[in-house]
């Protein structure tokens, strides 16, 4: 289960980085505002690493984290929630 939350933590920062990056506005405070949810989406990945404190591993295999994520990952402006 907490490699699931943990995939969807990494989907999450993904994505706002990705919306940190391709934000076209000149507004400052916009960009912010994905970085810094980005940031938040980072820390809750890195306490996912109670996952070794529980006697698992936790798994960053790139190729299953969008089947595991609970959370999408698109390219498009609105993402389907």
């Amino acid at each position: 289960m907490l490699n699931q939350v943990l995939a969807t933590e990494i989907v999450c920062v993904l994505r706002y980085k990705r919306h940190f990056f391709m934000a076209r506005c000149s507004c400052r405070i916009v960009k912010q505002e994905f970085l810094q949810h980005a940031a938040e989406e980072q820390q809750h990945a890195d306490w996912c690493g109670a996952i070794v404190q529980l006697g698992g591993e936790p798994d960053f295999n790139p190729e299953g984290l969008a089947h595991r994520s609970h959370s999408e990952y698109c390219e498009a402006r609105i993402c389907k929630q």
